[in-house]
């Protein structure tokens, strides 16, 4: 059974100046980003939920990935904000989020003065960010082949899959810098290797 905790008077107060923050600027992803941070960081979410997971969950219908992703668009908003050119939407902060602070402003300012027709687009960061990694251009992503009608799946197997494959995908954005390709593959290979036929 989770254990639900009763808040002091001024947590109170605090979780619902909180949560009216996030309720008005559901948009804002700053605000909402920052919000989030606090309730989770001060643990404001115990009075009704055991987990920070459960409280984004069940009051903002919020998957725990996008309320760290929220919360980490928020933190590289508030590090761009002295350039007075910042991101202005969760979905422009987010790639930078796999960079340290520095390169954030060096990123963000290329990606400002190099933007095509002033118009910043994510496909654009990535392709900067790539470019000062020194990286190659990314191949294509190939796609999953189609899974034969025959074939059954149980829900919880195709949900854990997409979560799996969720997180994978995300990690691979800039996370895993220093991991090589062959441990990828090993560690893939354990996975295979559970699988029975």
């Amino acid at each position: 059974m989770d254990v639900i905790e009763i808040l002091q008077p001024a947590e109170s107060k605090k979780l619902e100046t909180l949560e009216a923050t996030i309720k008005t600027n559901l948009k804002s992803f700053y605000d909402v980003g920052v919000a989030l941070a606090e309730i989770r960081d001060s643990r404001l979410y115990r009075a009704s939920h055991a987990t920070f997971e459960a409280y984004c969950k069940d009051r903002w219908d919020m998957s725990r990935i996008h309320a760290f992703r929220m919360i980490e668009s928020a933190s590289v908003y508030k590090n761009l904000l002295p350039m007075g050119n910042i991101p202005q939407s969760e979905r422009q902060a987010r790639p930078l989020t796999s960079l340290e602070p520095e390169q954030q402003i060096e990123v963000w300012a290329k990606v400002v003065e190099t933007a095509p027709e002033g118009k910043i687009t994510a496909k654009h960061i990535q392709a900067v960010i790539k470019e000062s990694k020194n990286e190659p251009p990314t191949k294509k992503t190939t796609r999953l082949p189609k899974i034969p009608k025959e074939d059954i799946f149980e829900d919880s197997f195709i949900a854990a899959f997409n979560a799996f494959y969720y997180e994978i995908q995300n990690a691979k954005m800039g996370k895993w810098q220093k991991t090589s390709k062959e441990a990828v593959l090993y560690h893939v290979g354990l996975i295979t290797d559970l699988i029975t036929i």
